[in-house]
């Protein structure tokens, strides 16, 4: 349950960062999209610099370089949907059918 709210939560930031990207194209007329690094950064930078000191010095520098780097200059909207739709079936593996329980009576 606790799967699906946050794949939904992500689904809608997803479509609303994706908005505001389709927006900013219809006025400007050229396409710049929102990247997930720079929505980070907007929203609480001393968390994203935390972040990558502690992967680079207590994990592995290659794996900020070459595995999560990467996936900050994407965009956002796609990242964010992405991740919504990998953790919504991931949710959605245990919910199968279930038996209810029949009551005494």
């Amino acid at each position: 349950m606790i799967g699906r709210v946050l794949a939904w939560i992500l689904l809608v930031l997803a479509a609303v960062v994706g908005g505001r990207d389709a927006l900013i194209y219809f006025k400007t007329g050229s396409y710049a999209p929102t990247e997930l690094g720079a929505l980070w950064y907007q929203f609480d930078r001393a968390s994203l610099n935390l972040v990558q000191a502690v992967i680079e010095r207590y994990i592995h520098p290659i794996l900020w370089q070459d595995v999560i780097f990467p996936f900050l200059v994407w965009p956002a909207w796609l990242v964010l949907g992405g991740l919504a739709v990998l953790l919504g079936l991931i949710a959605g593996m245990g919910n199968g059918k279930r038996r209810r329980r029949r009551g005494f009576g």
